[in-house]
């Protein structure tokens, strides 16, 4: 019958992804660096934090100035870290930056005169600064500025294109433009191609799609709701969204723990990425279903877990 096809081929994958690149290493992501432990995030101090706590590999975000200047920063406006400041990163002249003025939550480490600390970093700056060791994930929010191909440039000059960088986008559209950038670049899974490969999951029909594109495959450890779901989902009637949320919604989500599709993927050469583990409880169950790699905001937190590296899983143990 089709599904017990489905079910041998779920344990005997018929394709794999032999896409060459170091991140079935990686087990240990820093969310811009340090996201919920006292440091601004997305600076030169969280990276240097995030590293320092153990991570095997940083992630952050980009954007282009007005001049073109490729900027490390999450949101597009920047009220939200620099302390009530109007404007756009992309619309604002790269000397023109406002000084970041982190939130209550980032700021019992912040040392305001340390440039470290306050500035908004170039992407080279943070290029220049990243040890040969550790591995980078960059994310896009637009394509504004010709952004793709300023990132790509500067991986190149600095000799991160060789499989120890990873690129993607949430937004479908951004991330189908970079793989079509640099082919070779490993990338993570958009919102809308994670849903995709859960909904071949429950239908029985994953073993017999290639996922041909898919190098990495994330879902989310932190907390679903509709407000999330809505916000990822742009443009979706709001039933969709209603139905989604509470299908798939919870922290961690039963929807996304699925340890028969995590071994599937990997046994495929997709590594699977859960973002956002910042608790003991989601830290025991993503470990439980098998994930390779956990993204947190709590680097340091996670790095007294860690018990070593490169054992064929997390090697975590728990206080």
């Amino acid at each position: 019958s089709f599904f017990g096809l489905s079910y041998i081929f779920l344990r005997f994958p018929l394709f794999r992804n032999s896409k060459s690149h170091r991140f079935r290493e990686v087990e240990f992501v820093a969310h811009r660096g340090s996201k919920s432990e006292g440091f601004p995030e997305n600076t030169l101090a969280a990276f240097a934090e995030g590293i320092s706590a153990g991570a095997d590999c940083i992630e952050l975000d980009v954007w282009c100035t007005e001049d073109g200047v490729v900027h490390v920063f999450h949101d597009e406006h920047f009220d939200r870290m620099c302390g009530g400041s109007d404007g756009k990163l992309h619309a604002t002249h790269s000397k023109s930056l406002p000084k970041i003025v982190p939130p209550p939550e980032q700021n019992s480490n912040f040392v305001s005169h340390d440039p470290r600390h306050h500035q908004i970093p170039t992407f080279e700056d943070v290029l220049k600064d990243l040890p040969d060791h550790v591995h980078l994930v960059v994310e896009f929010k637009t394509m504004k500025g010709d952004v793709i191909t300023k990132v790509y440039d500067l991986l190149k000059r600095y000799q991160r294109t060789n499989g120890g960088t990873a690129w993607f986008s949430l937004d479908l559209e951004i991330n189908t433009s970079l793989r079509k950038h640099a082919i070779h670049m490993p990338s993570l899974s958009s919102v809308k191609e994670m849903l995709y490969v859960y909904l071949l999951y429950y239908t029985g029909l994953l073993p017999f799609v290639s996922l041909r594109g898919l190098d990495i495959f994330g879902f989310p450890g932190d907390r679903v709701d509709y407000q999330r779901v809505k916000n990822n989902l742009k443009g979706f009637p709001d039933i969709i969204c209603q139905t989604l949320a509470t299908i798939a919604g919870g922290e961690p989500a039963p929807f996304f723990l699925c340890a028969p599709l995590i071994a599937h993927l990997k046994n495929r050469g997709i590594p699977v990425q859960v973002l956002g583990v910042n608790s003991k409880e989601a830290l025991h169950a993503v470990k439980n279903v098998g994930a390779s790699t956990v993204l947190t905001d709590r680097p340091r937190w996670l790095g007294t877990l860690r018990e070593g590296k490169g054992k064929g899983g997390l090697g975590l143990k728990f206080c």
